[in-house]
């Protein structure tokens, strides 16, 4: 059940778009489902919160975001079809996943399934190469941000920490961005990132997947930092028959 100020929007055009209904919300905004008036199609629409807006920089963020995942075109990849801004409301319009994030599957399926696990992060990578390839770091990998579509495709999603080599950055470095239990050791130390730190935190994924809990645990971020640049990586525990 949505509140009234999730529905807010609900009816509402953005570009050549209309808002349907509301899906969720997270740390940035909603996310919507919408339709395409000028294809008839379903689509995703997220928006930033009036409230991130304010904050200075995150606004940019938000369009470098459409900007960075606009480059892509893999089908390991959410689409993004457009972006833009309209009476104070940022928005971007994406391919409408039907499924669920890797999170949610691999919470209902323990122990996962060991082959579906390699499967779905091999496919997943591919998507990530094609990002590396056009100069691309994700820096943000993790369960949350790959939905598997209900036909079992895994899609790279939210490149709001994403940027391109190969453009000009809005963040600086000297700050950890991302999430502390799938950061690289670089990222701990808000070092220079690279597409190694994708692979390694696509590792901390497969680790997690296939054991049921991330490689590294601490009660603060920075005792888990410490952890990931001082101690071994943990043999993955004995598997259920």
């Amino acid at each position: 059940m949505t509140s009234k100020s999730d529905g807010s929007l609900v009816g509402r055009r953005l570009g050549g778009y209309e808002v349907v209904s509301f899906i969720g919300r997270g740390g940035m905004g909603a996310v919507w489902r919408g339709r395409d008036l000028a294809l008839d199609r379903a689509v995703a629409i997220k928006t930033l919160s009036p409230e991130i807006a304010r904050t200075p920089g995150q606004t940019e963020r938000f369009v470098r975001e459409a900007r960075v995942a606009a480059k892509l075109n893999h089908p390991n990849v959410v689409q993004i079809y457009a972006a833009g801004c309209e009476e104070g409301v940022a928005f971007m319009v994406l391919e409408l996943v039907t499924g669920c994030s890797l999170h949610e599957l691999a919470r209902a399926n323990q122990p996962f399934p060991l082959r579906t696990a390699c499967t779905l992060l091999r496919d997943a990578g591919k998507g990530l190469a094609a990002a590396h390839a056009l100069g691309i770091v994700h820096r943000d990998l993790k369960p949350e941000n790959i939905l598997v579509t209900s036909a079992g495709v895994p899609k790279l999603a939210d490149f709001g920490l994403a940027y391109s080599q190969h453009g000009q950055r809005i963040t600086t470095s000297g700050v950890f961005l991302g999430t502390p239990q799938y950061a690289s050791p670089e990222q701990c130390n808000a070092e220079e990132l690279t597409e190694r730190s994708d692979l390694y935190s696509l590792g901390v994924v497969l680790y997690e997947l296939v054991s049921g809990r991330p490689p590294y645990e601490a009660p603060t971020p920075l005792a888990l930092f410490k952890k990931i640049l001082t101690d071994p990586v943990p043999p993955l525990p004995p598997r259920p028959g």
